[in-house]
């Protein structure tokens, strides 16, 4: 579902849609993949989308899908920071 609410729907095999997406998206449970920029927050066991959206985690990858969201976040943030350190202009 995208953030428009619209499903879609292929006729590939999952780990085959998984390889051709890039680092931004993170396998939930098979046939759940999320892209993480859209991740408001996760609990023990289910993921908040920011559009309102729940979907749950897997029960024996909970830690290493929250610990694999915390790393994308904070290297996000690192690139973010470098960009505006890049353009920023001293007076």
């Amino acid at each position: 579902m995208d953030k428009d609410g619209k499903v879609y729907r292929t006729r590939m095999t999952f780990s085959t849609v998984e390889n051709l997406l890039d680092t931004r998206f993170l396998t939930l449970m098979k046939g759940i993949i999320v892209n993480m920029d859209h991740i408001l927050q996760m609990s023990e066991d289910r993921c908040m989308m920011k559009g309102g959206a729940f979907f749950p985690l897997h029960v024996k990858r909970q830690k290493e899908l929250k610990q694999k969201w915390l790393n994308y976040k904070f290297t996000r943030l690192r690139e973010e920071t470098a960009a505006l350190e890049a353009t920023h202009v001293p007076h």
